[in-house]
């Protein structure tokens, strides 16, 4: 062998190497480079994952979600669900992908379907997902990241991360608020929801009840903090 070919050698060895990881480990899904079903995203810092998962390990009856994960933690442990009410028989035929109006969408490659959508109005097709350190997934602008539209941050499922949106919006009117699981297998929504009281003019008033019935507060927000009292039996 030559020697020319001996140096050939390890500088191939390193590229593959070098395009392996960077493939693995891409935190981005943009137009034309969609999340195939077997595949994830993983935070630049390596803390999250997004991709689709089976609760059951049933093969007859299975239950994919999309959602996203502690990626260094060794048992699964979903903190963000999309399709929590609607999950799928398989993830083989799906896809995590930007649809032609801008939007993130679960497809099935199969016929074509829509299973999930982030469904905004965004003012522009040229989007981008990317899935941060901080555990968000957000949809912005592919010119500007500053620019959000949607994120998984402001549409929690039953974990609250830090610098996930709990409250009320002014600007949007809606209430954001987290929401128990029905079990470890059924994601859909639990009986147990926390967030603020929608009807009263106090929107720092934290509450957490049982659908509709009020068990537990945390008190009026005096400018500073909650006081905690009240607190429910065990």
């Amino acid at each position: 062998m030559s020697p020319g070919a001996c140096t050939l050698f390890p500088l191939f060895s390193i590229l593959i190497i070098i395009t392996s990881t960077c493939t693995a480990t891409r935190d981005t899904i943009s137009s034309g480079h969609p999340l195939a079903g077997h595949d994830k995203l993983v935070s630049e810092n390596g803390k999250f994952a997004l991709g689709f998962f089976d609760t059951t390990g049933n093969t007859t009856a299975p239950r994919w979600y999309l959602g996203i994960w502690f990626n260094t933690v060794s048992k699964l442990t979903p903190v963000w669900v999309a399709n929590r009410e609607s999950p799928l028989a398989g993830c083989a035929s799906s896809e995590l992908m930007i649809s032609g109006d801008g939007n993130l969408v679960i497809l099935n490659r199969s016929d074509r379907s829509i299973l999930w959508s982030s469904r905004v109005n965004t003012p522009t097709k040229k989007t981008i997902a990317v899935l941060l350190n901080s555990g968000n997934l957000a949809l912005s602008d592919a010119a500007n990241s500053s620019i959000v539209f949607w994120e998984s941050f402001s549409h929690m499922t039953d974990t609250f991360l830090p610098g996930a949106k709990l409250g009320w919006s002014k600007v949007t009117g809606l209430t954001h608020r987290f929401m128990s699981n029905r079990n470890t297998l059924d994601l859909s929504h639990g009986v147990y929801s926390a967030g603020p009281l929608a009807n009263t003019t106090n929107r720092g008033f934290f509450l957490v009840w049982n659908y509709s019935e009020e068990y537990w507060s945390t008190g009026p927000w005096n400018g500073h903090y909650f006081r905690f009292s009240n607190m429910p039996e065990q």
